[in-house]
């Protein structure tokens, strides 16, 4: 065994006269790899050599076949295939670790997704039906399995999908998702209606905001408010800076919405949030960057708080966030201040890192 992993590229036709269908493979990967820090070098093989199954549907049957890949460029043929195909399946159950580039039909996909019981082979298909989003019959399909998938994170993925398409069945297709026994998919679907400005898409909403038992639905919510009620953005995002949840999610959807917005009236829930989580930081950094100077202050008065995961977390938004030469004017004038030498050596650190 080397390094790496094949990448394939994979296309198929049919010969209805001669009822064969015919897999032109070629890998791609290529030997890009340096030697570490011991000097050794590990290839990538240009060719990867494996055993795995094809499955070609037809309407009267599946054909299955066991191939031998061995080469970088090789044809494989699947005798016996009287009828059209309804799917080809490259690489059934997943048994190789890979990257696939195999365009097909949406017809094929779409038969694949709704039997196929392999969960990376959905997620693929689903990809691929992502970027038809001009296709009906790849909206069809991704909305059948946003709603009949019997695994919830296949109905997850395909709600999210369905954001890159639009249309009234799309719409249903979240609201459907709302109903869902997957949280997750509820709060992907809460936050696809985010884009349907509509009456009754408000109040359901409203109601996940303001009665769902999930903490990511609400916060999901709350992002899909921010879009349908502009003009209430500020009282649902100070009820989501003060509101209390797992991992403080909630609040953090409120920091995205208050980042997105530039929104500098309620810096004072900002600051406190950064005692909960490190991106509170991050925004009063973004707001400082973009010239708000109480947001400063308040940014570089946790630079004193007695507890190190404070003075952190707040140091890092310094470092990755404000401008260099204002993070380094702050950071030495904060070093000059510094109550104690923990806090003197973070600060230390921090300037020589901006330096480097």
């Amino acid at each position: 065994y080397q390094a790496g992993y094949p990448e394939f590229a994979v296309s198929a036709t049919w010969d209805s006269s001669l009822a064969l269908v015919t897999l032109n493979v070629r890998q791609l990967q290529v030997d890009t790899l340096p030697a570490d820090s011991a000097g050794l070098r590990y290839a990538v093989p240009a060719a990867f050599r494996m055993p795995l199954t094809v499955r070609v549907g037809t309407a009267s049957g599946d054909i299955t076949r066991r191939v031998d890949l061995s080469e970088r460029e090789q044809v494989i043929h699947i005798a016996g295939v009287r009828s059209a195909p309804t799917m080809v399946i490259f690489d059934e159950d997943n048994t190789i670790l890979k990257s696939l580039t195999f365009d097909q039909p949406t017809s094929w996909l779409a038969a694949q997704l709704q039997h196929d019981p392999t969960l990376w082979n959905r997620w693929w298909i689903i990809g691929q039906l992502a970027q038809r989003n001009s296709d009906v019959a790849a909206r069809a399909a991704l909305i059948a399995t946003s709603g009949g998938a019997d695994y919830f994170r296949t109905r997850q993925q395909a709600i999210q999908a369905l954001t890159a398409f639009q249309g009234p069945s799309v719409r249903d297709a979240f609201l459907r998702g709302m109903t869902d026994t997957s949280a997750a998919v509820r709060a992907s679907a809460v936050e696809g209606l985010g884009k349907y400005p509509e009456a009754a898409v408000l109040e359901v909403v409203r109601e996940a905001w303001r009665d769902e038992v999930s903490y990511a639905v609400r916060a999901a919510a709350l992002g899909s408010l921010l879009q349908l009620e502009p003009a209430s953005a500020h009282a649902y995002l100070e009820a989501g800076l003060r509101s209390r949840s797992y991992r403080d999610v909630i609040v953090d959807a409120a920091l995205r919405g208050i980042a997105q917005r530039g929104d500098t009236t309620m810096l004072d829930l900002v600051s406190a949030a950064v005692e909960t989580t490190a991106n509170a930081g991050y925004v009063l950094a973004g707001l400082s960057a973009r010239g708000n100077a109480r947001a400063l202050t308040l940014l570089g008065d946790h630079l004193a708080s007695p507890r190190a995961a404070v003075r952190r977390r707040v140091l890092r938004a310094f470092q990755t966030v404000l401008p260099p030469t204002l993070a380094r004017e702050q950071l030495t004038a904060a070093l000059a201040q510094a109550s104690n030498d923990a806090a003197r050596a973070e600060i230390r650190v921090a300037l020589e890192r901006l330096g480097q």
